[in-house]
């Protein structure tokens, strides 16, 4: 069996398990946001098709299925976050940017976009997913996003390698206990330092958000994966135990859930912005990317080295309903515009913030520094 052949027999067994699987919309009737798995435990419905009919393999697909379409779902009506960064946030330092940039390493970039990266790539079928060439575009929407959600703190590097600046920002981040910070956030600025994203991004490691050091590591050029990692900081912002909630990803369907919202609040923002075009994209490239956390909890239980071929498959779904979500955007109707708000009704600290320093002004989010 050719490549193409393989595909094709995928694609049709996860058409044939998606007839039984109702792809819909994941808002209320009242405007509210619930996750529709929520909904048929409370209707008593079983969402996986199990009838003896149905063999074990399209019931697997029909579990990917069912496990993306109710956990990914658009946030509605969107609420965009004011006053979420507390006084032990970490500050940037004086005269700081909030967003710096990599030197431009075409050796270096050339061999992470052509090649390293081509296992993401083919997964999420995208060419700009870790690129490591993040357009002003992409950035302008990570700016809005962030200034939207009163994240002024957030550190954020575009395919940029700072080990020394990371091992400073985790060592003094007291928003993050210690304790956490010693153990996993070690570990997760050591792997960063040793294998650094700047040259194996899509092989090991990637786009990510790291709660311990406050810091989003943008290696593609696509809004939706800059938004979704954006929507991490602000989901961690928002939580009391910010190195508990991160070392629970260690447990079963936590991570599930976390991505979940990361996804949802990305696709909701850019609906309460009436981005139409942005919203498509999302579904289309955060559904199969929500597909590989599905898959991948399965795979944690089992070791075998044809773990990539069913990733793969796995993602399939996810394309399949991605698309079909993104088909009927036109038919969902706008929610308010939140979020187009938001900046008019930020808070504005007068005192300064943790860690030394000073409380955060609008310049902040404009200029871009260039860095190795």
């Amino acid at each position: 069996m050719s490549i193409g052949d393989g595909v094709r027999w995928l694609g049709a067994q996860a058409l044939s398990a998606l007839r039984p699987i109702r792809v819909g919309p994941c808002a209320t009737e009242g405007g509210g946001h619930e996750r529709p798995v929520l909904a048929m435990i409370r209707n008593g419905r079983n969402s996986v098709p199990t009838s003896p009919g149905i063999s074990r393999r399209k019931r697997w697909i029909a579990t990917v299925v069912a496990g993306v379409q109710f956990a990914a779902c658009a946030t509605v009506p969107y609420v965009p976050g004011q006053g979420i960064e507390g006084p032990r946030t970490l500050a940037l330092r004086p005269g700081e940017e909030q967003i710096e940039r990599g030197r431009p390493s075409p050796f270096l970039d050339g061999l992470g976009h052509y090649v390293l990266s081509l296992p993401t790539k083919l997964l999420l079928w995208n060419w700009d997913v870790d690129n490591h060439e993040i357009s002003p575009e992409t950035e302008e929407r990570m700016v809005k996003y962030l200034a939207d959600n009163d994240l002024h703190q957030v550190k954020v590097r575009l395919n940029e390698y700072a080990p020394g600046a990371e091992w400073r920002r985790l060592i003094h981040n007291r928003a993050v206990n210690g304790f956490w910070r010693y153990t996993i956030g070690v570990l997760t600025v050591s792997l960063y330092t040793i294998l650094p994203g700047r040259a194996f991004a899509g092989l090991l490691g990637g786009d990510h958000y790291n709660p311990y050091t406050n810091t989003v590591h943008l290696y593609s050029d696509h809004p939706a994966i800059a938004l979704h990692e954006a929507a991490h900081a602000k989901d961690f912002a928002q939580r009391k135990y910010k190195g508990t909630y991160g070392a629970l990803r260690i447990l079963p369907l936590v991570p599930l859930y976390q991505e979940g919202l990361a996804t949802g609040d990305a696709i909701g923002y850019d609906r309460d912005l009436d981005l139409t075009e942005a919203e498509k994209a999302d579904y289309k490239l955060l559904y199969p990317a929500y597909g590989t956390y599905v898959v991948g909890e399965g795979l944690r239980w089992i070791s075998t080295p044809w773990q990539y071929a069913i990733t793969l498959a796995g993602v399939i779904p996810g394309h399949i309903i991605g698309r079909i979500k993104a088909a009927g955007v036109e038919d969902q109707p706008a929610t308010g515009g939140a979020a187009r708000d938001a900046t008019a009704t930020l808070s504005t600290p007068t005192e300064d913030t943790a860690e030394g320093g000073r409380a955060p002004q609008e310049s902040d989010l404009l200029p871009v520094a260039i860095r190795h």
